[in-house]
Protein backbone atom coordinates (compact mmCIF):
# COMPACT_ATOMS: atom_id res chain seq x y z
CA UNK A 1 0.00 0.00 0.00
CA UNK A 2 1.41 3.38 -1.01
CA UNK A 3 0.30 6.90 0.05
CA UNK A 4 0.74 9.71 -2.54
CA UNK A 5 0.21 13.45 -2.16
CA UNK A 6 -1.04 15.10 -5.37
CA UNK A 7 -0.33 18.84 -5.72
CA UNK A 8 -2.04 21.14 -8.20
CA UNK A 9 0.56 21.83 -10.91
CA UNK A 10 -0.76 25.37 -11.26
CA UNK A 11 0.56 26.20 -7.85
CA UNK A 12 -2.87 26.52 -6.27
CA UNK A 13 -3.32 25.62 -2.68
CA UNK A 14 -5.57 22.65 -3.31
CA UNK A 15 -4.02 19.20 -2.90
CA UNK A 16 -5.22 15.66 -2.28
CA UNK A 17 -3.73 12.62 -0.59
CA UNK A 18 -4.39 9.44 -2.47
CA UNK A 19 -3.86 5.93 -1.14
CA UNK A 20 -2.81 3.41 -3.81
CA UNK A 21 -2.91 -0.30 -3.16
CA UNK A 22 -0.16 -2.22 -5.02
CA UNK A 23 -1.36 -5.59 -6.27
CA UNK A 24 1.17 -8.45 -5.68
CA UNK A 25 -0.25 -11.82 -6.68
CA UNK A 26 2.83 -13.89 -5.86
CA UNK A 27 4.89 -14.56 -2.72
CA UNK A 28 8.65 -14.05 -2.59
CA UNK A 29 11.08 -16.37 -4.38
CA UNK A 30 13.37 -18.14 -1.92
CA UNK A 31 16.51 -19.69 -3.40
CA UNK A 32 19.12 -21.66 -1.44
CA UNK A 33 22.84 -21.58 -2.27
CA UNK A 34 25.00 -24.46 -1.08
CA UNK A 35 28.79 -24.40 -1.24
CA UNK A 36 30.83 -27.52 -0.43
CA UNK A 37 32.60 -30.49 -1.96
CA UNK A 38 30.05 -32.93 -3.27
CA UNK A 39 30.95 -36.62 -3.12
CA UNK A 40 28.88 -39.60 -4.22
CA UNK A 41 25.12 -40.10 -3.84
CA UNK A 42 24.44 -36.44 -2.85
CA UNK A 43 26.77 -36.62 0.16
CA UNK A 44 29.04 -33.69 0.94
CA UNK A 45 32.56 -34.63 2.01
CA UNK A 46 33.58 -31.22 3.37
CA UNK A 47 32.17 -28.41 5.47
CA UNK A 48 29.09 -26.92 3.83
CA UNK A 49 28.02 -23.24 3.71
CA UNK A 50 24.35 -22.40 3.17
CA UNK A 51 23.02 -18.96 2.14
CA UNK A 52 19.77 -17.64 0.69
CA UNK A 53 18.51 -15.21 -1.91
CA UNK A 54 15.04 -13.79 -1.22
CA UNK A 55 13.45 -11.66 -3.96
CA UNK A 56 10.07 -10.19 -4.80
CA UNK A 57 9.81 -7.82 -7.78
CA UNK A 58 6.31 -6.65 -6.89
CA UNK A 59 6.49 -5.70 -3.23
CA UNK A 60 9.04 -5.40 -0.44
CA UNK A 61 9.95 -8.30 1.86
CA UNK A 62 8.13 -7.55 5.07
CA UNK A 63 9.61 -10.31 7.23
CA UNK A 64 11.89 -13.32 7.03
CA UNK A 65 13.10 -16.12 9.28
CA UNK A 66 16.02 -18.55 9.02
CA UNK A 67 17.44 -16.78 6.00
CA UNK A 68 20.84 -15.90 7.42
CA UNK A 69 24.07 -17.70 6.53
CA UNK A 70 24.51 -21.15 8.08
CA UNK A 71 27.05 -23.95 8.00
CA UNK A 72 27.14 -27.72 8.47
CA UNK A 73 30.51 -28.70 9.92
CA UNK A 74 29.77 -32.12 11.40
CA UNK A 75 28.75 -35.38 9.78
CA UNK A 76 25.01 -35.90 9.51
CA UNK A 77 22.64 -38.22 7.71
CA UNK A 78 20.39 -35.24 6.97
CA UNK A 79 20.20 -31.72 8.41
CA UNK A 80 17.45 -29.51 6.98
CA UNK A 81 17.77 -25.70 6.71
CA UNK A 82 14.66 -23.57 6.01
CA UNK A 83 14.21 -19.92 5.03
CA UNK A 84 10.74 -18.34 5.30
CA UNK A 85 9.89 -14.90 3.84
CA UNK A 86 6.74 -12.77 3.58
CA UNK A 87 5.70 -9.98 1.22
CA UNK A 88 2.39 -8.49 0.14
CA UNK A 89 2.06 -11.50 -2.14
CA UNK A 90 2.06 -13.92 0.75
CA UNK A 91 4.42 -16.30 2.51
CA UNK A 92 6.98 -18.59 0.88
CA UNK A 93 9.66 -20.86 2.18
CA UNK A 94 12.56 -22.84 0.81
CA UNK A 95 14.49 -25.67 2.36
CA UNK A 96 17.58 -27.70 1.66
CA UNK A 97 18.72 -30.92 3.30
CA UNK A 98 22.45 -31.55 3.71
CA UNK A 99 24.02 -34.98 4.04
CA UNK A 100 27.62 -34.70 5.20
CA UNK A 101 30.16 -37.49 5.59
CA UNK A 102 33.72 -36.21 5.62
CA UNK A 103 35.11 -39.13 7.59
CA UNK A 104 36.98 -42.01 5.96
CA UNK A 105 35.89 -45.60 6.59
CA UNK A 106 37.72 -47.54 9.30
CA UNK A 107 39.76 -50.68 8.74
CA UNK A 108 41.00 -52.84 11.60
CA UNK A 109 43.11 -55.98 11.61
CA UNK A 110 43.02 -58.16 14.72
CA UNK A 111 44.87 -61.23 15.93
CA UNK A 112 48.22 -60.60 14.24
CA UNK A 113 51.09 -61.84 16.41
CA UNK A 114 53.62 -60.56 13.84
CA UNK A 115 55.96 -63.58 14.04
CA UNK A 116 54.96 -67.24 13.94
CA UNK A 117 56.60 -70.63 13.88
CA UNK A 118 55.46 -73.24 11.38
CA UNK A 119 53.79 -75.25 14.15
CA UNK A 120 51.58 -72.30 15.11
CA UNK A 121 48.07 -71.47 13.94
CA UNK A 122 47.27 -68.13 12.32
CA UNK A 123 43.98 -66.33 12.82
CA UNK A 124 44.03 -62.74 11.56
CA UNK A 125 40.70 -61.02 10.96
CA UNK A 126 39.89 -57.83 9.08
CA UNK A 127 36.93 -55.52 9.68
CA UNK A 128 35.89 -52.55 7.56
CA UNK A 129 33.11 -50.18 8.62
CA UNK A 130 31.67 -46.72 8.06
CA UNK A 131 29.55 -45.09 10.71
CA UNK A 132 27.74 -42.49 8.61
CA UNK A 133 27.01 -43.21 4.95
CA UNK A 134 27.88 -46.91 5.12
CA UNK A 135 30.25 -48.99 3.03
CA UNK A 136 29.93 -49.03 -0.74
CA UNK A 137 32.72 -51.58 -1.19
CA UNK A 138 35.53 -53.18 0.76
CA UNK A 139 38.38 -55.59 0.19
CA UNK A 140 39.37 -56.81 3.62
CA UNK A 141 41.58 -59.94 3.47
CA UNK A 142 42.08 -62.30 6.39
CA UNK A 143 44.52 -65.11 7.09
CA UNK A 144 43.72 -68.30 8.96
CA UNK A 145 45.08 -71.82 9.12
CA UNK A 146 48.30 -73.59 9.95
CA UNK A 147 51.31 -71.29 9.84
CA UNK A 148 53.25 -73.65 7.58
CA UNK A 149 50.94 -72.53 4.76
CA UNK A 150 52.33 -68.99 5.09
CA UNK A 151 56.08 -69.51 5.30
CA UNK A 152 57.96 -66.24 4.78
CA UNK A 153 56.75 -62.64 4.88
CA UNK A 154 53.06 -62.01 4.25
CA UNK A 155 51.23 -58.72 3.83
CA UNK A 156 47.46 -58.28 3.92
CA UNK A 157 46.25 -55.11 2.20
CA UNK A 158 42.74 -53.75 2.69
CA UNK A 159 40.83 -50.93 1.02
CA UNK A 160 37.34 -49.58 1.66
CA UNK A 161 35.08 -46.93 0.10
CA UNK A 162 31.96 -45.49 1.66
CA UNK A 163 28.77 -44.34 -0.05
CA UNK A 164 29.95 -40.73 0.09
CA UNK A 165 33.13 -41.53 -1.84
CA UNK A 166 35.63 -41.40 1.02
CA UNK A 167 38.30 -44.11 0.88
CA UNK A 168 40.68 -45.72 3.34
CA UNK A 169 43.44 -48.29 3.12
CA UNK A 170 45.42 -50.29 5.65
CA UNK A 171 47.83 -53.20 5.74
CA UNK A 172 49.33 -55.64 8.21
CA UNK A 173 52.39 -57.87 7.85
CA UNK A 174 53.36 -61.12 9.52
CA UNK A 175 56.31 -63.47 9.18
CA UNK A 176 56.39 -67.25 9.49
CA UNK A 177 59.86 -68.57 10.30
CA UNK A 178 61.06 -72.14 9.94
CA UNK A 179 63.10 -73.71 12.74
CA UNK A 180 64.26 -77.26 13.35
CA UNK A 181 62.42 -77.26 16.69
CA UNK A 182 59.08 -76.47 15.01
CA UNK A 183 59.62 -79.09 12.32
CA UNK A 184 60.31 -81.58 15.10
CA UNK A 185 57.02 -80.57 16.73
CA UNK A 186 55.22 -81.43 13.49
CA UNK A 187 57.11 -84.72 13.20
CA UNK A 188 55.92 -85.75 16.65
CA UNK A 189 52.35 -84.81 15.71
CA UNK A 190 52.47 -86.98 12.58
CA UNK A 191 54.58 -89.95 13.70
CA UNK A 192 53.16 -92.00 16.52
CA UNK A 193 56.21 -94.28 16.83
CA UNK A 194 58.60 -92.66 19.31
CA UNK A 195 61.78 -94.15 17.89
CA UNK A 196 61.08 -93.02 14.33
CA UNK A 197 60.06 -89.54 15.47
CA UNK A 198 63.19 -89.23 17.62
CA UNK A 199 65.44 -90.30 14.75
CA UNK A 200 63.87 -87.79 12.37
CA UNK A 201 64.20 -84.96 14.88
CA UNK A 202 67.85 -85.86 15.48
CA UNK A 203 68.55 -85.77 11.75
CA UNK A 204 67.32 -82.16 11.59
CA UNK A 205 70.56 -81.19 13.30
CA UNK A 206 72.68 -82.62 10.49
CA UNK A 207 72.69 -82.65 6.70
CA UNK A 208 69.12 -82.12 5.44
CA UNK A 209 69.58 -84.86 2.83
CA UNK A 210 69.56 -87.51 5.56
CA UNK A 211 66.31 -86.14 6.94
CA UNK A 212 64.74 -86.00 3.48
CA UNK A 213 65.74 -89.59 2.71
CA UNK A 214 64.33 -90.81 6.02
CA UNK A 215 61.05 -88.96 5.45
CA UNK A 216 60.72 -90.51 2.00
CA UNK A 217 61.35 -93.93 3.53
CA UNK A 218 58.41 -93.41 5.89
CA UNK A 219 55.90 -92.56 3.15
CA UNK A 220 52.93 -94.86 3.39
CA UNK A 221 54.21 -96.18 6.72
CA UNK A 222 54.35 -93.55 9.46
CA UNK A 223 53.72 -90.59 7.16
CA UNK A 224 51.11 -89.80 4.54
CA UNK A 225 52.26 -88.28 1.26
CA UNK A 226 51.00 -84.77 2.18
CA UNK A 227 52.77 -84.98 5.56
CA UNK A 228 56.01 -86.14 3.95
CA UNK A 229 55.84 -83.42 1.30
CA UNK A 230 55.29 -80.75 3.94
CA UNK A 231 58.18 -81.91 6.14
CA UNK A 232 60.56 -81.96 3.18
CA UNK A 233 59.43 -78.51 2.02
CA UNK A 234 60.01 -77.06 5.48
CA UNK A 235 63.35 -78.79 5.94
CA UNK A 236 64.61 -77.37 2.63
CA UNK A 237 63.60 -73.91 3.87
CA UNK A 238 65.82 -74.14 6.97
Amino acid sequence: MLTLTVIDPGGLSDSDTVTVTVFDPTPPVVTPHVVGTLGDDSWYISDVAISWTVTDLESPISSSSGCGPAAQTTDTAGATFTCTATSAGGLADGSVTIKRDATDPTIAFAGNLSTYGVADTISITCTAADAMSGLASATCPEASGPAYDFVGTNTLEAIARDEAGNTASASTTFVVVVTAADICTLVRQYVDQHGVAHALCTQLGGPIRAFVNHVNAQRGKRLTDPEADLLIRLAVAL
